[in-house]
């Protein structure tokens, strides 16, 4: 299984983070966003958890919000596909989180994502 360090930037649009959240808080908004935009492939909760200026570093790329989306069409297209209906796109996220920070209305977090 291929592992990498992700360096997470979040402007969370519904989900602000104000100055009184707690860590947990965050790392809950984290795997949800994973499980329903990266593994679920929902583009339609792309803008419930994610701002215009929403930034993430993960393996060596960096993806905005117009590349997420177009990461979640691609994926669903290629999984849609004829010559691959018959397959079944699974994808689990595991976190083991290092280290966070909250100022204002933003929050990261740094974490590896298996």
């Amino acid at each position: 299984m291929k592992k990498s360090i992700t360096f997470f930037t979040l402007f969370l649009g519904s989900f602000l983070i104000a100055q009184t959240a707690t860590e947990d808080e965050f790392k809950k908004i984290v795997e949800n966003s994973f499980q329903k935009i990266w593994s679920d492939l929902d583009e339609a909760e792309i803008s419930k958890y994610y701002t215009d200026d929403f930034i993430l570093f993960e393996d060596g790329e960096i993806y905005t919000l117009d590349s997420v989306k177009t990461y979640v069409r691609n994926s669903k297209a290629m999984f849609n596909s004829e010559e691959n209906k018959k397959h079944t796109f699974q994808r689990i996220n595991k976190f083991e989180y290092m280290k966070s920070g909250f100022e204002g209305n933003l929050g990261w977090i740094a974490y590896e994502n298996y």
